[in-house]
């Protein structure tokens, strides 16, 4: 499912949007139950990050 996506553009890619995942998913733990943990969301918003980052044709 994941092939491997070695460029530089990606790589660049992903880390410059990597803290916007993380701020984003620390304000999402505020108004979400106990129950969900800020690991997850970290998880779930890189994952996607990383799909839109293959998608992207800049």
């Amino acid at each position: 499912m994941y092939d491997e996506v070695s460029s530089p553009d990606f790589d660049e890619l992903v880390r410059e949007h990597a803290l916007l995942v993380k701020r984003i998913a620390h304000h999402l733990r505020g108004r979400l139950p106990d129950s969900v943990q800020l690991d997850d969301l970290i998880q779930a918003g890189m994952i996607g990050l990383i799909e839109a980052a293959r998608k992207y044709d800049g």
